[in-house]
């Protein structure tokens, strides 16, 4: 079994202790050298330089498998670093980011193409949804995906609603409230439910919101005389929102 700490294999940390040990190590050698006059300036101001520092940390990045980081760390601490060395011909600046930004771009279609595959691949292993109707009590379920429902029931005795990263629609319109008060629970994280309740019915939202917010978009119709306060029953819809958002429409 592989052991991480803080979110991250073991080894790297191990990896990370290893590297500024060999840092401080290599830097006083090198430093030491010189003083002895067995290093010269020159060769000891290209070993020990912000540049080289660079592009050794990107190559410790790229064994840690962070390709992105590790390539872009190297590709600066080269660009920094070539110039330094003495009968360079410095015509190779004019190509040398056109080409790194070619190759970068290849690179992230290649591994935006992988990712993709690799998500068609497993998206049935995390996607679940579970619906059922009991006499007009509508209980949903749904984690990483999209569900549509239409009660059709005579009477709508509520709903418990729960939605993780997914999509719900419920459509109320061909059913009627015969209790004085109805009750949909909903508990919403990173996803969105769409509620379709007829204009007539009388609606109170009492959910708690976190970065979410709710909206009732249905039709007034005041012209036809519709009066929500004065309506009998009530549809409450209570619950919590979490980075999520509900949608009420007619």
């Amino acid at each position: 079994m592989k052991k991480y700490k803080h979110g991250h294999p073991a080894w790297h940390h191990q990896l990370n202790s290893l590297f500024f040990a060999g840092l401080f190590i290599v830097s006083g050698s090198l430093l030491l050298a010189r003083n002895l006059g067995l290093l010269s300036p020159y060769v000891f101001s290209l070993w020990v330089s912000w540049p080289t520092l660079l592009i050794a940390w990107g190559i410790l990045q790229l064994i840690k498998s962070h390709i992105s980081s590790g390539l872009i760390l190297a590709a600066v601490g080269s660009y920094f670093l070539l110039p330094r060395i003495q009968g360079m011909d410095m015509s190779w600046i004019s190509l040398y980011w056109p080409v790194f930004l070619i190759i970068a771009g290849i690179w992230l279609l290649t591994k935006m193409w992988r990712h993709k595959n690799q998500f068609h691949n497993k998206q049935e292993n995390y996607t679940s949804a579970s619906y059922t109707t009991t006499e007009g009590f509508v209980q949903s379920e749904i984690t990483f995906g999209g569900t549509e429902h239409i009660v059709l029931d005579p009477v709508f005795n509520g709903a418990h609603i729960i939605n993780t990263f997914g999509a719900t629609l419920l459509d109320l319109r061909h059913t009627r409230l015969e209790q004085e008060k109805t009750y949909i629970d909903i508990e919403c994280v990173f996803g969105g439910i769409e509620l379709y309740i007829p204009s007539e019915w009388k609606l109170s939202i009492l959910t708690d919101t976190t970065l979410a917010g709710y909206t009732d978009k249905r039709c007034t119709r005041e012209d036809e005389g519709i009066d929500h306060i004065n309506t009998p029953k009530e549809l409450i819809i209570r619950g919590k929102l979490v980075f999520s958002g509900l949608e009420i429409k007619s």
